[in-house]
């Protein structure tokens, strides 16, 4: 099978990604994280300014898009908020342009910084800590609460984040702001130890990076096996799950790698049988789990991976019967898809796209082609 368009992701419509998305079918978490809170802060600031120059057609298809209010130390902000005579949101501001400069600072320099540009740096985020704490309104409250996280975070103070999350930021009315804080809450329990709580509000939060990097040791059966005895719904599962079944990777291997590797990657037999027999013999025979698709739809991907069509189809139906998410249904019902094109002849084929299109759930390919 050469081009199967992706049938159940929410970006295949990328013309240009043609059959690398074949690397998704197995498609049960998202990603979007980055890319939402990017969206949200533009349009906080977008309402803020009055300017709306970034969500124009023409500028998204030119220029980066997401650094249009922060470029050249923030200078459209200050412009905006020195017009409105805006004092709260200009000491906001000034802060902010100080600790994005020593971020950058962390992450451009190849050389270590000497003791003296240490010491310099803990002064400056001691000061923008103290204005964070100084602040006493209400107008501005999250975003002055996310700058006093953002340097406990760098100055690694994480017990202090941990308990201004709980006492505090926890209780601030919902913003994109304060989903920020809680995913440096989440950083902040991960350094204490809870490594697993805080793989859990990464994946709700769906922020693929964080979880690239705190999960990186458990992205193998004996992880998902540790994951699954400690809680069997826990939210990280879909993410660990995603990442074997689709070949044990995450975004820091790309697409097209991907795909180069196909023929000549090794599959680990004994790693993927061990998942198998796990999820056949326990996880679909605990009451305790709540979606038993997204491991049946698993189980169907695997078969499928391992050159056993006929199998992959079956577990992928059967799949569609069982308790779970609309997302792992939907996902099985793609997988059932993919399957049936290794071992039906193409007009049975193409009468399950119909079908599935006349039940209105899938996006439907516009064609399949076989190699």
């Amino acid at each position: 099978m050469a081009c199967l368009m992706l049938v159940n992701n929410k970006t295949w419509a990328c013309a240009d990604m043609g059959d690398e998305h074949l690397a998704e079918v197995f498609s049960i978490y998202s990603n979007d994280y980055t890319y939402s809170n990017y969206e949200r802060l533009m349009k906080y600031w977008a309402a803020y300014t009055g300017d709306k120059t970034p969500f124009s057609a023409e500028w998204q298809e030119r220029y980066a898009p997401w650094n249009y209010y922060f470029d050249k130390d923030c200078a459209r902000l200050m412009l905006a908020a020195k017009r409105k005579k805006d004092e709260e949101m200009q000491l906001y501001l000034r802060n902010t342009i100080k600790y994005n400069k020593i971020c950058d600072d962390m992450q451009s320099r190849w050389e270590y910084p000497s003791a003296e540009k240490l010491k310099v740096r803990r002064n400056t985020l001691l000061s923008i800590q103290r204005a964070a704490k100084a602040y006493g309104g209400e107008r501005l409250k999250p975003q002055f609460s996310l700058l006093l996280m953002r340097t406990n975070m760098l100055l690694k103070d994480y017990q202090a984040n941990q308990e201004y999350w709980v006492l505090n930021a926890s209780k601030l009315p919902e913003s994109v702001f304060k989903d920020m804080m809680h995913s440096l809450y989440a950083n902040a329990i991960l350094n204490l130890g809870q490594w697993r709580k805080a793989c859990d509000i990464y994946v709700k939060q769906g922020d693929w990076e964080s979880m690239e990097w705190a999960m990186r040791n458990y992205r193998n059966p004996a992880g998902i096996k540790r994951v699954y005895k400690e809680d069997p719904n826990s939210p990280t599962l879909a993410y660990l799950l995603q990442c074997y079944v689709n070949g044990g990777y995450g975004w820091e291997i790309g697409y097209g790698r991907y795909i180069e590797e196909q023929d000549e990657k090794q599959v680990n037999a004994d790693d993927t049988k061990q998942l198998l027999q796990m999820i056949e013999t326990d996880v679909l025979h605990n009451a305790a789990v709540r979606d038993k698709v997204m491991w049946k739809a698993a189980q169907a991907m695997l078969y499928f991976n391992n050159n056993k069509p006929e199998q992959a189809f079956k577990c992928a139906q059967e799949a569609q019967k069982l308790n779970g998410s609309k997302r792992a249904k939907h996902c099985a019902r793609s997988i059932a898809l993919l399957a049936s094109t290794g071992f039906k002849p193409l007009g049975d084929a193409i009468r399950l796209i119909l079908w599935a299109n006349c039940n209105g759930s899938w996006i439907v390919p516009t064609k399949i082609a076989r190699k």
